[in-house]
This record gives C-alpha cells, sequence and structure tokens, in this order.
C-alpha cells in the first residue's frame, strides 16, 4: 500500500492527511472547492513549520510530507488509491 485519499479537508482530513504523509503515503487530499484544499495545505505547512521548529520533525521528513500531498476537486482521484478515508462532517 503506498496510496491514500482523504476525502474532506477540514481539521480532522487536514491531520490525517499530515499524519499519512508524514509515514511516507502519497496522500491526495479532496474537497469540493480550491479555496478549502488552499486552506487545508496552508495549515498543513504551518503544522509542518512547526514541527521543524520544535525539533519534531526533520526538515527533510517534512519536505517529503510536503511532496507527498496533492488535492483535488475531482472525486474520481480517489478511484486510484489504495485506501480511502472519509472526513466529512
Amino acid at each position: 500500500m503506498d496510496s491514500v485519499a482523504v476525502i474532506g479537508a477540514g481539521t480532522m482530513g487536514r491531520g490525517i492527511a499530515t499524519a499519512t504523509a508524514l509515514s511516507g503515503y502519497r496522500v491526495i487530499l479532496y474537497d469540493i472547492a480550491d479555496r478549502l484544499l488552499e486552506d487545508a495545505l496552508a495549515s498543513i505547512h504551518h503544522v509542518l513549520e512547526t514541527g521543524i521548529k520544535r525539533g519534531k520533525i526533520a526538515e527533510t521528513e517534512a519536505s517529503q510530507a510536503r511532496k507527498g500531498i496533492t488535492t483535488s476537486t475531482v472525486i474520481g482521484v480517489a478511484a486510484d488509491v489504495d485506501l480511502v478515508i472519509e472526513a466529512v462532517p
């Protein structure tokens, strides 16, 4: 297993996407609007930067996690992954 789709880019979805990417998986984060995905990525990048500053995450780990997360507003992307995690209210 190497790819995961997270459906929903809210607080829970962001956290799942971050943890999954840090674990080395390729992550596709889905939501219904680009604005929501942009906010989610900004939040994820902030969490990663905070982790680096606190010495909890190595810069290389954070860089790999950032590269491992892609976003989409097309639900069909979930059809080609190994695992789908739903995080929608």
